[in-house]
C-alpha cells in the first residue's frame, strides 16, 4: 500500500529540467507514505496498543491524566499528518491535478528586486 513518491508536485513540463542555477531545484525523492486507510487501520491499531498503558496509568496516577491527554493529542496529531500526505499523494498521481498546481506555481514565483546597495554612514 505505501509507495514512493518521488515528487510533492507532478513533473510539471516547466520544473522538469531545472537544475540549480534555473533558480528551482529539483525535489529529491521523498519518504515512503502510507495511503490514508493504511493511516486509518494504524490509527486504530495504535489507540489499542496504547489504550492499556494510558489506562494502568490512570489508575496508577489520576494525576497523570494531563500528560496522557497531551500524549494522545500528539499522537492523534501524528496520525492526522501521515493522512493528509496520504491523501497529497494520492491528488498528485491525478493528471487533472497538473493544471491547479501549475497555475499556484506561476502565481508564487516573482522576480526578485535588484540588491539594493547601502548608503555610506
Amino acid at each position: 500500500m505505501a509507495r514512493r513518491i518521488k515528487r510533492i508536485l507532478p513533473d510539471l513540463p516547466h520544473t522538469r529540467d531545472r537544475g540549480p542555477r534555473d533558480g528551482k531545484r529539483r525535489r529529491p525523492d521523498g519518504p515512503t507514505v502510507p495511503s490514508p486507510s493504511a493511516v486509518v487501520d494504524q490509527t486504530g491499531r495504535v489507540w489499542i496498543e496504547r489504550e492499556q498503558e494510558w489506562l494502568q496509568r490512570l489508575v496508577n496516577d489520576p494525576a497523570s491524566f494531563a500528560a496522557i491527554e497531551r500524549e494522545v493529542h500528539e499522537q492523534a496529531r501524528r496520525q492526522a499528518d501521515l493522512y493528509v500526505a496520504g491523501l497529497l499523494a494520492q491528488a498528485s498521481k491525478s493528471p487533472e491535478t497538473a493544471r491547479p498546481v501549475a497555475q499556484v506555481i506561476a502565481s508564487a514565483e516573482v522576480p526578485l528586486r535588484p540588491v539594493e546597495k547601502k548608503a555610506a554612514p
